[in-house]
């Protein structure tokens, strides 16, 4: 892995990453984002900026030569990860599209206790068929194995209203979009309810939120969540964030097998080898373990010195979350 940092833009703290699977960009504290356009699927071994009057990113990769691109005057398109703890609401580059009174807010509350804020919709005030949307900022486009990650927060009304949510996605900029999910929620089921129904506003406890993760259709850049009023109760949505599949390494070796060193590892030493593989394992479940002999080994005139070490590995895909 190779990481560096662009020292020309003092606003953000730009990180690139070069990894088995090509480039990721991360500005501050957002999530990372694949940064691979015009990248072939490889291996990116050592990355370089030059600075000039066009920054270019160089990546050097296993096989399959030098590349670059311009990084310009400004870092690469935003990435979608909103916790709404500032008071500016919409966040800025987001929109609400709504015609009257618009009923998306933002509220001091956040998921899980945990933060300062979230969008809320107000069910219990928009009267029945009341159709409003809040509109995400234009992201960098999603890849294979991205998802969308939201934490909600809602209690039907006890009268049996049914308020929904239809979350749609757009691969061109907000020019068009696909349904991706329909929520609903009411007095006796849906896919939006956290907490019992209610007879009165509701607002959430920290113990009253849920997880929500849909996967995003290649190159989705842009994401709309219109809500319709049933003129049921609140809706809160926190944490909403473009999360990535990109894979990271797992070494996993238990020495079960008799064979040591173990396949693709290696021992390096002089003399004597002092590492072995033992059938203790770890508290008493496998069968087996390595062994560094220091009881044999240690010589206070003539010290010894071994390494054991790994070269070549298994890949193994997971999901951020």
């Amino acid at each position: 892995m190779t990481v560096v940092y662009d020292k020309s833009i003092l606003s953000a703290e730009n990180l690139y990453v070069g990894t088995d699977v090509g480039v990721y960009f991360k500005d501050g504290v957002t999530n990372w984002a694949s940064f691979n356009t015009g990248l072939p699927n490889v291996v990116v071994t050592e990355l370089e900026i030059y600075y000039g009057t066009t920054n270019k990113l160089r990546a050097g990769t296993f096989g399959r030569g030098l590349w670059e691109t311009s990084l310009g005057a400004a870092p690469p398109a935003s990435t979608l990860c909103e916790d709404f703890t500032s008071v500016t609401y919409p966040p800025t580059d987001w929109n609400i599209e709504f015609t009257g009174t618009n009923y998306w807010t933002r509220n001091a509350v956040s998921s899980y206790g945990a933060g300062a804020g979230s969008s809320k919709f107000d069910y219990f005030s928009a009267a029945i068929g009341t159709t409003q949307s809040l509109v995400t900022l234009t992201f960098q486009s999603s890849v294979a194995g991205d998802s969308l990650k939201f934490s909600n927060a809602y209690a039907p009304y006890t009268d049996g209203s049914t308020d929904s949510l239809e979350i749609l996605s757009s691969t061109n900029g907000g020019t068009s979009y696909s349904t991706l999910v329909r929520l609903w929620g009411n007095n006796v089921n849906g896919n939006l309810n956290t907490a019992a129904a209610i007879g009165s506003g509701f607002t959430p406890t920290a113990g009253q939120w849920g997880n929500k993760k849909y996967s995003l259709p290649v190159g989705t850049n842009k994401i709309k969540f219109r809500a319709r009023s049933g003129f049921g109760n609140n809706l809160y949505l926190d944490s909403m964030c473009k999360v990535s599949s990109a894979p990271v390494i797992l070494l996993c070796e238990g020495f079960a097998d008799a064979t040591f060193a173990p396949v693709n590892w290696n021992i390096e030493f002089t003399g004597t080898n002092y590492w072995t593989r033992n059938t203790v394992s770890g508290y008493g479940v496998g069968t087996g373990a390595a062994k560094f002999d220091y009881y044999n080994a240690s010589h206070r005139n003539n010290p010894v010195i071994s390494y054991i070490s790994f070269y070549k590995f298994s890949r193994r895909r997971f999901l951020k979350v």
